[in-house]
């Protein structure tokens, strides 16, 4: 059962396209995580990450870390936390769900690890979300679904 499906059960809805994002700036943490770990050991690592979990922007549901699947219906579009397995990634619980007609846009960026991905909800509220280049063509594929509509 791909992405899409679990999603769907969440939801309680049928979901047209979903993509795996991040809080802007995981991906530059996550390669600041491996260089430090190499060069400082476990020490480190824990210093980095006290400090890292301290700079974090706001994302969908105020989620801080990991990885999102955002998922689009017919009405909405939904953010739900990613659970990472050993074969294949699932679908966690519900961060946030809005309305199409509240999203203004959605905009990509660009970049070389990671795609910046900005929603824009018509109250003004901007979220930065990062696509990692693994999954860029499923977020484009998103995108262009939710502009056709």
């Amino acid at each position: 059962m791909g992405l899409d499906s679990k999603a769907a059960q969440v939801l309680g809805a049928d979901v047209s396209h979903t993509a795996v994002v991040s809080p802007k700036g995981q991906g530059k943490r996550l390669m600041t995580a491996g260089a430090v770990r190499q060069a400082a050991g476990v020490a480190g690592m824990l210093a980095h990450d006290a400090v890292a979990g301290k700079s974090r922007p706001d994302a969908p549901g105020g989620f801080t870390g990991g990885y999102i699947v955002m998922a689009l219906t017919a009405d909405s579009v939904a953010f739900l936390t990613m659970k990472r397995g050993l074969l294949r990634n699932s679908v966690g619980e519900l961060l946030d769900r809005v309305d199409r007609a509240e999203v203004s846009a959605l905009t990509f960026g660009s970049g070389l690890t990671t795609v910046p991905l900005t929603v824009s909800l018509t109250d003004g509220t901007a979220w930065e979300l990062e696509v990692p280049r693994a999954n860029k063509r499923s977020a484009e594929k998103l995108v262009a679904a939710f502009a056709s509509s």
